[in-house]
């Protein structure tokens, strides 16, 4: 049985490099340090970081981090995209649009016990 799982495992190993393999293909990865993103006497390679986690977290194509967290990349395509434009953050969502109304119970009956009034 266990030399049943690992030609499984050989096999699903092989498919999953030549996949990658595919995916790399013709597009160069650009890491922080060497980022158009990163202008000369200023520290950009966190905007770069930030766009390869963002484009992680939302399942975008053309980001990946090494095994050991210390280089971000991006593929020529991707930064290509970022860089358009085309790829912007979410907005953050108007805080006063998400607020619940005051209610009696709460803010009116404060008010109400700060004036003086009855409970």
């Amino acid at each position: 049985m266990s030399d049943l799982l690992r030609g499984i495992a050989k096999e699903l190993s092989v498919m999953v490099l030549e996949e990658l393999q595919k995916q790399r293909q013709g597009d160069e990865w650009i890491d922080q340090f060497r980022s158009p993103l990163c202008l000369p006497g200023q520290d950009h390679s966190r905007r770069h970081c930030n766009i390869v986690k963002r484009r992680i977290r939302n399942r975008l194509p053309g980001a990946y981090i090494s095994p050991d967290g210390k280089q971000y990349f991006l593929t020529t395509a991707a930064l290509a995209e970022e860089c358009s434009g085309a790829e912007q953050e979410t907005p953050a969502p108007d805080l006063a649009k998400t607020q619940p109304e005051p209610t009696e119970d709460g803010y009116e009956g404060m008010m109400r016990l700060i004036r003086g009034g009855q409970r």
